[in-house]
Parts: C-alpha cells; sequence; structure tokens
C-alpha cells in the first residue's frame, strides 16, 4: 500500500472527500494514489494538509545519491 492511500485511510477520509477539501478532481487523487500521475508541489502540499500529515511522509522522495547509482 502506498503512503498516499494509507494516510487517506487513517485520516478516514474517501478520495471525493479529499477532492472536495484540495480542489483536484477525485479521477486525478486515484491516478495519484494508484502511480499512474505525478502530482505538482502545490497538489502534493495539498492532498496532505487536507489529510493532516506532512508532505515528506506521504509523498517520500528518493535520496538524489541512491538514484545515481
Amino acid at each position: 500500500m502506498n503512503r498516499l492511500r494509507e494516510a487517506r485511510f487513517k485520516a478516514k477520509k474517501t478520495q471525493v472527500q479529499i477532492a472536495l477539501l484540495t480542489g483536484i478532481p477525485q479521477p486525478k487523487i486515484s491516478f495519484i494514489e494508484n502511480g499512474f500521475w505525478n502530482c505538482s508541489e502545490e497538489e502534493e502540499i495539498r492532498i496532505s494538509n487536507a489529510l493532516g500529515f506532512e508532505r515528506s511522509w506521504v509523498f517520500p522522495r528518493r535520496d538524489s545519491k541512491l538514484e545515481k547509482s
């Protein structure tokens, strides 16, 4: 399970509720959650705030040093 889905379940929110709170269409929330769409930094912030989690936890980044290996 990815972090976005886990955070959404922990926050007890549906994709529709997140869409209403963020202004991001529900289908896009679904695509992001299922790994079919990368969201912008602004969208990451809006989603994380709506869920009440730190952005860095919901959308973890890979260490750039590891990506170069």
